[in-house]
This record gives structure tokens, C-alpha cells and sequence, in this order.
């Protein structure tokens, strides 16, 4: 059990899941206010949200901290107080009947029911066989590899036993950091960064499946404005070049590492891995009239990736590897259109400034979701958020997105930033079952 303690630490601060070919880091500043930027980004995140901020305000920003978890209670308890958690489920395991149980439920299963499980677990027909059946092969198990087979059993609708009494937490999580440099300056956006991103899921942390992706680019854009006398309009796109390095990860993998006797790293780094070469265009413009903001952005509106195969200690330990190569792929485009409301009345903006936010992300996702009056996936694309600036230092924030709430809090002292917010699903904190948590310090001149 304390092998699979240490490998849920060592990947929730590893490698994570991508869902397009930019890597977008937790932003507090703008998780704070719900993920709802399009119209009105800051210089920063404008290579993230719209590139057409790059003309909106001159900025040279240096991000060293940027990081962000997102777990349930039950994750977070394991993660705080790994080697407590592991004796609570090694006593629930061992004070109960949960053993006879599952090989009594794996006794009644057909050969290829049993087949699939352990197959699933990195085990064979045969070693079933030669162990005599499934009871004594079960029983010849040792704890760690018993967990194993229990997380996929887990997963069937007759299990006789459920992850609640073991204390297993759920394996829905998600953490990374970010590392970054911009220049926005006369419309130029130049920018450097690296992202690091954990995102698994799954009912329990035996079978959470997910990704890695670990992801380095260095954007170029560039924004003109326009003045039409009644509205202001910006104008910009970059060129975004990235190399990622991704590796899935399934049920098996994580059940292997748990009943593996050799090392994490060793597994960790025979795990099969892509590295992908990209060159993305990114578009987008804001439209600026009196109090109100309106912003659309089209990114990866041309982006091929190329990229090879193999395995994740082939490419950072062997400088002779040949990869073997894979043909080319096209990334669909994604339009977001957002909007933003800072009234700015002169007598009181000195004292709080306050801006409204609303996001309607991959508008071709949602106008088939309104198309099939699909109201779950259209609220899933819905982004709205507050942020009020306080006595030109103090930035207070709350937002609502994708089914989570939040809540965030910024501090600007010159040339130094501070940023946090946390999310979560439920607005009385008793029933807060998970939440997230982004931190960011930062320079800008």
C-alpha cells in the first residue's frame, strides 16, 4: 500500500492530460472570477485567452510560482497524511471479511470475467491456474497486490464491497506548475513557458486513468488597434510553436505499479510516450465600446503536430534513441466569445473598480448542445465572474464554471503580485467534496 502512496505523490507532481495543443496553466487571477477573460485579458494570460490583448496595456511579466491542485477531501487526507491513510486501509482490509468476500465474488465469476479483471491487474489466466483457483490465487496475494485486484473489482456493479469502506479515495485529481516569461510592449507579445499538468480521474485511485503531458512554447503575436470614434477596436494573432511529451496512463499501468516489486522510476519511465512537434495560429479580437468589452478568439486555427513514439526513458535517457515516427494530425480550431462590464465612474473607481465577466467557450460545441437542447453541456461552457479591484491594490473575485464556484484574492505591491483562489462545488462548505486550489507570485515592470 505504501508503494501506491508514494507513486499517487510522485505523479500527482509529474506529467498531466491536455485537451489541445496549448497547455493552459490555473491562473488564479483568472480562475478567481470563473475562467471568463476572452474580452478583456491581462498581458499574460493574453497568450492563453485572446491574443488580440497583446495591444490592450505594455507589460514585461515574469511568473516563477504558479501552481495548482484540485482533489477531494478523501485525496487530500492521503496526500497530507500518506502513511496514516495507508494503515487505515491496510486495517479495514484486514478487519473485515473483505478478503473471503472477493474471492468469493471472483470464485462466481466466468473464466472470462476472471480472465478480463486480471488481466486488467497484469496477471494471466495461467497464473490462476497454477495457483489452483481463484480463492488460493487470491489468498497466495500480498496486500499491495490485493488492492490491486480489488480497485478494478471495484468498478463492476456486483462488487461485494465498496471503495467507502476501504477509505479509498477516488483518484480524481489534478495538479501542476507553471513557468513563464511575456512581453507585451507597442502590440508585440513574445513569450516563453513551460507547463506541467497532472489530470486523472476515476471512482477510485486503483483504476483513475488519465495522461501526461509536459509542454514547452514560445509564442510570438502581435495586436494593432483601431480607433472608430464610438468603439475602439484591437486586433491580433500569434504563432505558437510547442513540443509536448505525453503518455497516457490506464487502469493497468497504475495496477501494475502497485504489484510491481521494481522501482517507480523504473516503471514510470518504461511507460510508452509520444513527444509531439507543433505550429498553431491563434487569432482573436476585442471590441471596446464605453463601459463594455467584447472579445472572440479562434485558436488553433491552423495547427499541425507531428510526432514519434517511444518510451519515456528512451527520450530523457538515451541520447541515440530513434523514435519511431508518426504521421501527421490537424487539430480542430476552438472559437470563444466573451464579454466584460467595468462601468469605471470616476467618483468612486479610486475605491473599487469593479468589472463583470462572461465566457461562452467552443461556440461550435455549443450551439450543437443547443441544437440538441442539451442544458448540462451548455452550462458546462458557460463562464461568469466578478473581480473588484479595491483601493487600487486589492483585487477581490468570485466566479461560477463548469458546475464550480469560485473564489479568489489578489495583492499588487508595486512590482510584485500575489494571487490565489480555490474552487468547489457546493456552496455550504460542509459539503465541499472537492475543491482546488491555484497560487501564483509574479514580477512585472
Amino acid at each position: 500500500m505504501k508503494k501506491l502512496i508514494f507513486f499517487l505523490i510522485l505523479f500527482v507532481f509529474g506529467f498531466g492530460l491536455s485537451a489541445q495543443t496549448l497547455l493552459t496553466p490555473v491562473n488564479p487571477e483568472v480562475l478567481g472570477h470563473g475562467n471568463a477573460t476572452t474580452a478583456l485579458p491581462k498581458p499574460m494570460m493574453s497568450f492563453y485567452y485572446n491574443p488580440a490583448g497583446f495591444a490592450l496595456e505594455n507589460d514585461f511579466v515574469i511568473s516563477p510560482i504558479n501552481l495548482w491542485l484540485f482533489t477531494d477531501t478523501a485525496t487530500l487526507q492521503l496526500l497530507s497524511n500518506p502513511e496514516q491513510a495507508a494503515s487505515d486501509i491496510e486495517s479495514n482490509l484486514a478487519d473485515s471479511n473483505i478478503d473471503q468476500d472477493i474471492a468469493d465474488w471472483l470464485n462466481s465469476k466466468s473464466d472470462a470475467e476472471l480472465a478480463q479483471i486480471v488481466s486488467d491487474a497484469g496477471y494471466t489466466e495461467a497464473d490462476i491456474i497454477a495457483a489452483g483457483g481463484p480463492e488460493p490465487f487470491f489468498d497466495s496475494l500480498t496486500t499491495d497486490e490485493k488492492i490491486a485486484i480489488i480497485g478494478l473489482v471495484l468498478e463492476q456493479p456486483d462488487a461485494p464491497v465498496t471503495a467507502d469502506q476501504l477509505g479509498l479515495p477516488s483518484g480524481a485529481f489534478r495538479a501542476g506548475a507553471n513557468l513563464g516569461v511575456g512581453l507585451t510592449a507597442g502590440g508585440l507579445g513574445l513569450g516563453t513557458f513551460i507547463t506541467l499538468d497532472a489530470d486523472l480521474g476515476g471512482n477510485n485511485i486503483l483504476v483513475a486513468e488519465g495522461s501526461a503531458t509536459a509542454q514547452f512554447t514560445v509564442p510570438v503575436g502581435y495586436a494593432m488597434d483601431f480607433d472608430l470614434g464610438l468603439a475602439k477596436v484591437y486586433v491580433g494573432a500569434q504563432l505558437r510553436p510547442f513540443i509536448n511529451f505525453y503518455a497516457p496512463v490506464d487502469n493497468q499501468f497504475i495496477a501494475s505499479l502497485v504489484a510491481s516489486d521494481g522501482t517507480f522510476i523504473g516503471q514510470l519511465m518504461n511507460t510508452p510516450a509520444q513527444r509531439e512537434f507543433g505550429l498553431a495560429i491563434d487569432a482573436g479580437a476585442i471590441v471596446d465600446i464605453w463601459w463594455f468589452n467584447f472579445g472572440v478568439s479562434l485558436f488553433d486555427a491552423f495547427n499541425r503536430t507531428w510526432y514519434d513514439s517511444g518510451t519515456l526513458g528512451d527520450y530523457f535517457n538515451d541520447p541515440n534513441f530513434e523514435p519511431t515516427p508518426g504521421e501527421a494530425f490537424v487539430v480542430d480550431p476552438t472559437l470563444n466569445f466573451g464579454t466584460a462590464f467595468n462601468p469605471q465612474i470616476p467618483v468612486i473607481s479610486g475605491i473599487i473598480d469593479p468589472t463583470l465577466y462572461a465566457d461562452f467557450n467552443d461556440l461550435g460545441g455549443m450551439i450543437s448542445a443547443i441544437q440538441a437542447r442539451d442544458t448540462e453541456a451548455i452550462a458546462e461552457m458557460v463562464s461568469v465572474g466578478l473581480d473588484a479591484r479595491i483601493l487600487n491594490f486589492i483585487n477581490a473575485r468570485a466566479g461560477y464554471s463548469n458546475g464550480y464556484y469560485a473564489l479568489g484574492a489578489g495583492l499588487d505591491l508595486w512590482f510584485l503580485e500575489f494571487d490565489v483562489a480555490t474552487t468547489f462545488n457546493a456552496i455550504e462548505t460542509e459539503n465541499i467534496s472537492d475543491f482546488g486550489v491555484s497560487f501564483e507570485a509574479r514580477l512585472h515592470f
